[in-house]
């Protein structure tokens, strides 16, 4: 299985292993803090392959590369309150394909990029925040997670079966299979009804992301 990291094609899942346990023990190597360092956006990249990603990285503030109570090097999260997450990247690296909640994120994602174009191909592409016109990325509003959740709170309520098999479109991104497109529907029209998008730079976007995740 083939695995794209960071700009780079991987042919098998040890090879990925081993460049990463060779990034965090002998090129980063004992830190106190990721986020102003080179290694940060790769970091953020391998951080989003954890299945529990969202929940993890709700208040972070800072990652920091330390030895753990076994003597092994590990990633641990520094939150807002200077409070600590645990976090394993051998988990990251395993990915979340294996978690019923990535993939149908994965696969509601997908299925609204279109969505996102639009807005993207018809905006100025100029950061709200700061005015920059660098690393412009487009940005919901209202966090995805909520609309999300909000949307599945509905079905439940409602009784709609919330699918949980998918299509496997690459390594990363899913579909819904054609039996389940009545949802897919009903999930890209309440999507287009209650998103609003804003463009912000990389850096205004993280510094969000960190606030609403």
């Amino acid at each position: 299985m083939r695995i794209y990291f960071y700009g780079m094609e991987f042919s098998t899942k040890r090879k990925f292993k081993e460049y990463i346990k060779n990034l965090i023990k002998n090129e980063i190597g004992i830190c106190d803090g990721l986020k102003n360092t080179k290694y940060w956006n790769e970091i953020q990249e391998l951080m989003q392959r954890h299945p529990e990603y969202e929940d993890k990285t709700k208040d972070l503030k800072d990652v920091i590369v330390r030895y753990s109570f076994f003597n092994n090097i590990e990633l641990c999260i520094i939150n807002n309150d200077d409070s600590e997450t645990s976090f394993s990247y051998i988990t990251a690296i395993e990915g979340k394909g294996n978690t019923d909640k990535y993939e149908l994120t994965s696969a509601m994602r997908e299925c609204v990029s279109y969505q996102i174009l639009d807005y993207r191909n018809n905006c100025d592409l100029i950061c709200k925040n700061c005015n920059s016109i660098d690393n412009i990325e487009i940005d919901h509003i209202i966090p995805f997670s909520k609309l999300r959740d909000d949307f599945l709170t509905i079905c439940k309520t409602n009784k709609i079966n919330i699918p949980n098999r998918f299509v496997r479109k690459d390594n990363i991104r899913r579909d819904f299979k054609e039996e389940n497109n009545n949802f897919k529907k009903e999930w890209m029209y309440y999507h287009l009804l209650n998103s609003e998008f804003q463009p912000l730079c990389k850096s205004c976007n993280l510094k969000k992301s960190n606030k609403t995740i």
